[in-house]
């Protein structure tokens, strides 16, 4: 197992999100969303701190090649988003 203070199986937040080309907020996301499939986070994250997030490049490497091996991801994944927030009540019927 790789040792996780290793600094080199980990990058920054912000690094991880340039890479992606997605914002910092939707990588965070992904590290709390789980692959319905594997049933694991989708990025694996780990915070040495407040305020600092670190993303493992093990699942980053993972997580492209997911994304590039199925060219439906992204369209199913948005599906799957819009079956969970139509099944989630709204602020009008929420007291």
């Amino acid at each position: 197992m790789k040792n996780i203070d290793d600094p080199k199986n980990w990058l920054p937040l912000k690094e991880a999100a340039h890479s992606l080309r997605l914002s910092r907020h939707t990588v965070v996301r992904l590290c709390e969303e789980r692959d319905p499939v594997t049933r694991k986070p989708y990025l694996v994250g780990w915070r040495p701190s407040p305020g600092t997030l670190l993303i493992s490049r093990e699942s980053l490497a993972d997580f492209c090649r997911l994304t590039r091996q199925d060219l439906d991801f992204w369209t199913e994944r948005k599906n799957r988003a819009r079956q969970r927030s139509a099944g989630a009540p709204t602020r009008s019927n929420v007291r």
